[in-house]
């Protein structure tokens, strides 16, 4: 669970979003090591694979937009 993760109302999300999310993630990742951007750890990762990473999850999830600096991407 990531309780952390809520709509605009204040909801939770629902597990099927969820689901979706983390699929997004490992697209994303897959789109870093695509590009040579993959660092050892997610610690490492560069400010251009933020931005991509970033970037890629708030387009397919706008409710990452609703978070100061993408800090609930961090989280994940």
């Amino acid at each position: 669970k990531l309780p952390f993760l809520e709509d605009e109302n204040g909801a939770p999300i629902p597990d099927s979003i969820i689901d979706a999310i983390r699929k997004t993630l490992r697209g994303a990742w897959s789109e870093l090591l695509k590009r040579n951007l993959a660092p050892t750890s997610w610690g490492k990762l560069t400010a251009s694979g933020i931005q991509l990473m970033n970037s890629v999850m708030e387009s397919a999830h706008p409710i990452f937009r609703l978070a100061n600096n993408g800090w609930k991407l961090d989280y994940l």
